[in-house]
């Protein structure tokens, strides 16, 4: 069979298999003759491969993966015999021992595949609100719903302790009152353009991408997410600040000392000034960067400081050039593109 074309399709799945090996299961790779799936426990993914393998076993995901990479010739044979899967082009043979797992914990009868007449459109709108959203997920796993992006109506919305995104969705239907995991979400931003449908099924949410070639699932968090549209409520928007067109460079160039973090865990600090917007990001490893850009502050944002994600300002100035302070919560709040984004000012 074509080497690599099995290996992208492997590679699609990869994400589902266990970093550790708690449970063997999870960290297998679960073949049913055409399609394969894999799942930690939080994560399930599976693939339609392009041709029949002939394989039906849990396989050791990171093994194969490795050994299927290392190969360099087009064509590979896949064979079961004596328990083990074997690997095999002109001059490498490659054994793989495989676990013995019961029938009734096959990775296919965890998680059943949603009917043709459940699933709905998953627009690029109600994806790039996922996207953006998922910048204020809490990252404290003890937080429970604020881990993940609640969508209700034609809204989605996200906090932590400092920040809170709400991005309106016009096009989103029949998803109420659910929060979907920022593992999903991640998973799914890796394939934005290409995620079709999705639908919720008891307390499984599932995402089918590239035509249903793959499926991507998790269940979704349990427990009230908090009423956050209060929070935008109380008072009005006061002393607006245009943002100048130097910032998304400079915000980019901060990015260089915080490259050894994820993209969703990136931070920069802001100090806003009379006559300018000092920006200072950091890390243990790299050093430290320092830049100031040019800007009138309105008497209301003289001295406020605050923490963002430069990635995330970046994707926001695209949408909006301005910032206004929002007295009701000691915050500044960006609006435009449908999202607004409300981050609570720093003590001195």
């Amino acid at each position: 069979m074509d080497r690599k074309a099995l290996l992208d399709d492997i590679k699609l799945i990869m994400p589902g298999v266990a970093k550790k090996d708690i449970i063997e299961l999870f960290t297998c790779l679960n073949f049913f003759g055409d399609k394969a799936v894999a799942t930690d426990g939080r994560l399930f993914i599976r693939v339609k491969f392009g041709e029949d393998t002939g394989v039906n076993l849990a396989v050791p995901g990171k093994p194969l993966y490795a050994i299927l990479n290392s190969l360099t010739t087009p064509n590979i044979v896949l064979e079961v015999v004596k328990g083990r899967l074997c690997v095999r082009e002109e001059s490498i043979e490659a054994k793989l021992l495989v676990p013995e797992i019961e029938p009734g914990k096959r990775m296919d009868k965890i998680i059943d595949e949603p009917a043709d007449d459940q699933w709905k459109e998953a627009s690029s709108a109600f994806i790039r609100a996922l996207r953006l959203c998922r910048f204020s997920c809490s990252g404290d796993q003890t937080l429970g719903a604020l881990t993940g992006v609640h969508v209700a109506g034609k809204v989605a919305y996200s906090c932590d302790r400092f920040r809170i995104s709400k991005h309106e969705v016009e096009e989103l239907d029949g998803c109420e009152g659910i929060t979907i995991s920022a593992t999903v979400i991640d998973e799914l931003v890796k394939h934005e353009g290409h995620v079709q449908k999705f639908c919720v099924v008891g307390d499984i949410v599932y995402f089918s991408l590239y035509d249903g070639k793959l499926l991507i699932a998790s269940p979704r968090i349990q427990g009230d997410f908090p009423k956050v549209g209060k929070f935008f409520e109380g008072s009005e928007e006061l002393g607006s600040m245009a943002l100048p067109d130097t910032l998304p460079a400079a915000l980019k160039r901060q990015c260089i000392v915080l490259e050894n973090s994820l993209d969703v865990d990136k931070a920069t600090n802001i100090h806003v000034e009379k006559d300018k917007l000092v920006l200072v990001s950091s890390s243990k490893e790299i050093g430290e960067v320092r830049e100031t850009v040019a800007a009138e502050a309105p008497n209301q944002l003289v001295s406020a400081k605050l923490l963002i994600n430069p990635l995330f300002l970046v994707e926001i100035l695209e949408m909006t050039s301005g910032m206004s302070y929002f007295p009701a919560q000691q915050a500044v709040v960006f609006r435009g593109g449908g999202l607004t984004h409300l981050v609570k000012l720093r003590k001195s």
